[in-house]
């Protein structure tokens, strides 16, 4: 998960709330990288540089957050997750400055769980 990039497309798109899917995916990961920053040139910036030559020169850094090592396919609330993946949410809501409304464990619409109430109003 790109951070950085995120924060981005938050701002540029005024986005409000995320849905992070495709949870399942991780479910087998000892440990779960999260790009939190990059470094140009020897300098820790926390942007998207402006060019792409510039991007082509950059160097990730990561936070490595501990997996949860169970399936999530069943889950059907917030609550029902185990704490690695809540935490692992809390870190993106906290890294992207973002709130996070739902989240996805598998491919089926039932696998979707929405918690904000007001996206909630938009899906009925």
């Amino acid at each position: 998960f790109d951070a950085v990039a995120m924060r981005k497309a938050i701002r540029i798109n005024g986005i409000d709330s995320l849905v992070v899917t495709k949870l399942d995916v991780l479910d087998t990961f000892e440990k779960i990288k999260v790009l939190t920053s990059y470094e140009l040139d020897g300098k820790e910036i926390n942007e998207m540089p402006s060019t792409a030559e510039e991007l082509s020169r950059v160097k990730q850094n990561y936070i490595e957050l501990p997996g949860w090592k169970q399936s999530l396919e069943e889950i059907k609330s917030l609550n029902d997750l185990p704490s690695e993946c809540k935490d692992y949410l809390e870190k993106i809501k906290d890294l992207v400055e973002c709130e996070i409304s739902g989240f996805s464990v598998g491919p089926d619409r039932s696998q979707t769980v929405i918690y904000s109430k007001e996206l909630l109003e938009l899906v009925k």
